[in-house]
């Protein structure tokens, strides 16, 4: 081989591998971008070139300029060379497709793993649940053919699985949040009673979380045939106020409507639980039959409205009901009225609701009364005569996280007429409760 020679211009793609004298091995270069080591033939080495390391981003000038500069060697029995010749470039070009489909063919594979499967098997259940749709809705044929289109190779889970394994999976999920959401937090419990679609009694415990202005139903109870004594109730208490203890949040009221029963379990609870704020609600029904009670309708509507909002603290309610007093007195004076008025002003509030008022920043009792002030003293004196140490702080934490109404509770009865309707009437009383704690969860707006 004449060492003279011109070194062809495929060289500058490849470095050349020093011999050493105890080798007797031909010469041998190394590809710059695949590293890949070969005999230093010059065809050979184009063909690595143009084939495996740049053929995919070659022109036909690209491959043209290449053939151009092969040089013809001598035949020898040592060295043999293959040219790509310009009718053989066609076909150089099909086959340089073939192995590059071929390579490359994981690019159009979608593998799905165990773990992405079951990320997936619990995104499509949160959207079965959050939407409030039948289960049979993941076994739909065009609902498959939608996954097939989105995720070729994975299988949604069937209605059995969803509402089973799914739904106590989310479920389980959903109340680890909600227990690391109340953590530390002053809570207000509300508690009510309801029948479902198939007229079984239910009685749903749920807490307000005034900070995030979020509503979690913390147990549903089957009553079955039981009366709803208050001694009864009184028992139905212990489990959610255990529940919510080991949560690490503490129950600084507790919110029922005005029931006899609901009024007599108040009183014993409040005498087994110690230093606990407990909130009457009064539901005030006006009935009337002429147009000349517009004004006085929609003031109480605006206040009632005001009232029953998910957020709004005995302090407020204190004051809205002040304020309405004052109209009745003032603006639209009416015996008879304002006598029916006071009868639920006095139902409706009570000392805890007067010094909720006067520890709110916003109110500082302006409108109290100077009876409706002693009256918060005097209580505060003869129940709390520690107060302006650190108990303080704890009366006013409980008196500004207690909610004014059970209107939350009422809407959670709201889900559970949504969730629990007569096509889905096969739904248990556990399995609706998870439903709706779910589907508040994912709508916590509505």
């Amino acid at each position: 081989m004449n060492t003279d020679r011109r070194k062809d211009d495929v060289w500058k793609y490849f470095i050349e591998v020093p011999q050493t004298k105890n080798t007797m091995k031909s010469k041998r270069s190394v590809c710059k971008k695949c590293k890949m080591e070969m005999n230093a033939l010059v065809a050979r080495m184009k063909t690595h070139y143009c084939e495996t390391c740049c053929g995919l981003n070659l022109s036909e000038n690209d491959l043209n300029s290449i053939d151009q500069s092969i040089d013809l060697p001598e035949s020898s029995l040592e060295d043999t060379v293959e040219v790509i010749q310009p009718l053989q470039k066609q076909q150089f070009l099909a086959n340089r497709s073939m192995t590059s489909s071929s390579s490359s063919i994981n690019k159009f594979v979608v593998r799905t793993s165990e773990a992405h499967r079951r990320k997936l098997d619990m995104q499509v259940a949160k959207f079965i649940f959050g939407t409030n749709t039948l289960f049979r809705a993941v076994e739909h044929a065009e609902f498959l053919k939608l996954i097939t289109m989105l995720r070729p190779g994975y299988t949604p889970p069937n209605r059995r699985k969803v509402s089973d394994e799914l739904l106590n999976n989310v479920f389980d999920s959903f109340t680890l949040e909600t227990q690391m959401q109340l953590n530390g937090k002053t809570v207000c419990m509300a508690l009510d009673g309801w029948s479902n679609i198939r007229n079984e009694s239910i009685v749903c415990v749920c807490v307000t979380d005034m900070i995030n202005n979020v509503v979690y139903l913390i147990e549903t109870i089957d009553t079955k045939d039981n009366s709803h004594t208050s001694d009864y109730l009184l028992c139905l208490t212990e489990t959610p106020i255990e529940k919510c203890e080991s949560f690490g949040c503490i129950i600084g009221s507790v919110v029922t409507d005005n029931a006899a029963n609901m009024k007599k379990m108040r009183q014993e609870l409040a005498t087994s639980v110690d230093k606990t704020i407990f909130s009457k609600v009064n539901d005030v029904n006006v009935k009337h039959n002429s147009s000349i009670y517009l004004i006085k309708l929609k003031k109480i509507a605006i206040s009632l409205d005001q009232v029953r909002k998910d957020n709004c603290t005995t302090g407020e309610a204190c004051y809205i009901w002040l304020t309405l007093k004052a109209f009745f007195e003032t603006e639209a004076y009416d015996m008879e009225v304002l006598e029916a008025f006071n009868h639920g002003f006095d139902m409706a509030l009570t000392e805890y609701h007067y010094i909720a008022n006067i520890l709110d920043h916003r109110f500082i009792g302006s409108k109290l009364g100077q009876e409706q002030t002693d009256s918060a003293m005097d209580y505060i004196h003869h129940y709390h005569p520690n107060i302006m140490s650190e108990e303080m702080l704890t009366i006013a934490k409980r008196l500004h996280s207690t909610v004014a109404s059970s209107a939350g509770i009422e809407r959670i009865f709201s889900s559970f007429g949504i969730v629990h309707t007569t096509l889905r009437n096969r739904l248990g009383v556990e399995k609706s409760s998870k439903l709706v704690s779910v589907f508040k969860s994912l709508n916590p707006k509505q």
